[in-house]
């Protein structure tokens, strides 16, 4: 090969590189902006539930903070809204795993922690199946809500993969 014609293969093989890391970003950095949409719902259906009071509680499975908030304890709000900040840190955290603000500290770590701890929630999802198709009075919602967070713990996990692979 001749000069030029190996500064031509080198060019060629770089964007070819180039495109195949990009492919292969994109799916982690999609999951990981859904999984920070998620969390920000999340963030913002906790800090509704507030604004609801007990029956908002109550539809959630909450039945000690509903009697809190009944006899007019700030216990049930706070805990909510802690809840709430939480979430919204968890969004934060995928936003900066996804690139799309700065780096923030142990972002990975953090990410499948993050991930973990979902899809552990949501492996209770087989409890809810086991009492609902018993009969056992077991509201469907509570299987919907398990399944949900299973789903995000998962779409976290595989943006954080697919990101720590192409950018490691």
């Amino acid at each position: 090969m001749n000069g030029v014609s190996r500064l031509r293969f080198s060019i060629i093989t770089q964007s070819i590189s180039t495109r195949r890391f990009a492919q292969r970003e994109r799916p982690g950095k999609a999951l990981l902006l859904a999984g920070a949409a998620a969390n920000f719902g999340i963030a913002a259906l906790h800090v509704f539930i507030v604004v609801i009071g007990v029956p908002g509680y109550i539809y959630f499975g909450t039945a000690d903070l509903a009697r809190l908030a009944m006899q007019g304890s700030p216990i049930p709000a706070v805990a909510t809204l802690a809840l709430a900040v939480l979430f919204a840190v968890f969004g934060v955290y995928a936003l900066a795993g996804a690139g799309v603000i700065r780096r923030l500290p142990l972002v990975r770590v953090a990410l499948v922690l993050i991930g973990g701890v979902y899809t552990l929630r949501g492996l209770i999802v087989i409890l809810d199946i086991l009492r609902w198709v018993q009969g056992a009075g077991y509201p469907p919602r509570q299987l919907f809500f398990s399944a949900a967070a299973l789903g995000i713990g998962l779409i976290i996990l595989l943006g954080t993969f697919w990101r720590w692979r192409t950018t490691s």
